[in-house]
């Protein structure tokens, strides 16, 4: 594995994209860089769910990218019971990640901080991540869900019903992605009319 031992504590930020001599170790190692504040491991392949149980206890960092990773709803369990106060969370392509994994994840502490999250291309994720997320009252202004077939007209309707501290139905909602959404259907161009989401400003 790579070996971080060395790397200075003071680190703020640290991208370790696509590589794959990174392990649960090495991030075990990165969590005593106890500033940091963003963590992109994108495509590392070899980091798992013992890497985000170390992750967890990092209490400032706010943007955590795990795309593509070997992840379970277990670790997402831990993940949503450390100190991380998260606010951008990416989880795109996660595929052992479940509905259930999302509700874990929300059960926690992060709730309170956790604005923004990508589940793009998750494909066995449905209408009950969705739901999951809004009934933990998290402030979801980004929600990305290209790509995951099993959400549809259901998400649409919940997340346009939805209101934080009196933002009206829609919520504080400003970005919202369902490209390749195939369950989403014409019945469900009508909930982006007035008066909700008055807060959106792009659709996908």
């Amino acid at each position: 594995f790579c070996d971080f031992s060395a790397i200075p504590i003071m680190l703020v930020s640290v991208t370790l994209a696509s590589c794959n001599l990174i392990s649960d170790c090495s991030i075990r190692q990165l969590s005593y860089c106890k500033d940091l504040e963003t963590l992109n491991l994108k495509g590392c392949k070899n980091v798992g769910d013992k890497g985000l149980e170390a992750i967890a206890g990092l209490g400032k960092l706010r943007t955590l990218n795990l795309n593509g990773l070997d992840i379970s709803d277990e670790g997402l369990s831990r993940l949503g019971k450390g100190r991380t106060p998260l606010v951008f969370l990416s989880l795109r392509g996660c595929q052992r990640v479940s509905d259930t994994g999302i509700a874990a994840l929300v059960d926690g502490p992060i709730s309170h901080t956790l604005q923004s999250i990508d589940l793009s291309n998750i494909l066995s994720l449905t209408d009950r991540a969705v739901l999951n997320l809004i009934r933990s009252g998290m402030r979801i202004v980004d929600m990305r869900l290209r790509d995951c077939c099993g959400v549809g007209d259901i998400s649409v309707i919940a997340l346009a019903s939805m209101t934080f501290n009196g933002c009206g139905f829609g919520g504080t909602l400003r970005l919202l992605d369902l490209w390749n959404c195939k369950g989403v259907t014409l019945l469900s161009v009508g909930w982006f009319k007035k008066p909700y989401f008055p807060r959106l400003r792009w659709l996908g």
